[in-house]
């Protein structure tokens, strides 16, 4: 879909457990098959002695880095643990066809043992948007797709590096700060791994509200001379009211 260009498959993750060797010892195995002349794959293991550790954070810099090193266009980003229809890294992308987005994040409807869409949909994304003046449904989804325009601004950003969980919305926060044009997609359903049902995310929303107020509290610069200004710019083109 598009002619003349190529694209960087980076699976990166854990190497420790048997389910993340079977994960490694499959992509090894039929990763080469898929290949093409436009499209390589590659796979980063992280060394088990730093098993356990935030994983996800290291992983986006990783990705972030190689994306700026070999000066690509678009970086984009998916959760591991789930499946997604084929249609949607195209959608990601499309919104960059036109040379003007430069950050994209997704809109869908989305399911998960530990249910925290209650928590994003009458705490995170309200707010974000109130503050940030735009109408983003899930700034802090693990999927989203960045030009190279914001690449040394994610990675030079220490406070995204030093956190305590990788949490999207700081990429969204700095985007939106940078004065980056951004832009939802709808991509339908959004399908996780199974988990048993967690009957509290205390802990995960003291940690999620702490991490979303950092984000107010630093780009204060931003939203200050905007402070009182209700106009909120809906959700982009191709997503729902």
């Amino acid at each position: 879909t598009h002619p003349g260009q190529s694209a960087l498959i980076l699976l990166v993750g854990e190497t420790k457990g048997d389910i993340a060797k079977k994960v490694l010892q499959v992509v090894e195995e039929y990763g080469p098959q898929a290949e093409t002349d436009r499209i390589k794959i590659r796979i980063y293991g992280k060394e088990e002695r730093f098993a356990g550790s935030p994983g996800k954070k290291w992983s986006l810099r990783l990705g972030l880095q190689v994306a700026e090193a070999l000066n690509a266009r678009i970086f984009t980003v998916v959760d591991g643990d789930m499946s997604i229809n084929e249609d949607w890294i195209p959608k990601i992308l499309a919104p960059f066809d036109g040379g003007e987005v430069q950050y994209v994040s997704p809109n869908y409807i989305r399911y998960y043992g530990r249910d925290d869409v209650g928590m994003i949909s009458l705490f995170t994304f309200p707010l974000f948007s109130a503050m940030f003046g735009k109408g983003m449904r899930f700034p802090n989804a693990g999927e989203f797709a960045v030009s190279r325009s914001l690449f040394h601004n994610f990675l030079s950003d220490n406070d995204i590096s030093a956190s305590a969980l990788s949490y999207e919305e700081q990429y969204a926060a700095v985007a939106l700060a940078k004065g980056a044009s951004v832009q939802d997609v709808w991509l339908g359903e959004k399908m996780h791994k199974k988990n048993p049902p967690v009957t509290t995310l205390d802990a995960y929303f003291k940690v999620a509200a702490g991490i979303f107020f950092e984000q107010i509290d630093k780009h204060r610069d931003w939203w200050d001379t905007k402070a009182g200004n209700a106009d909120i710019e809906g959700i982009g083109i191709n997503g729902p009211p």
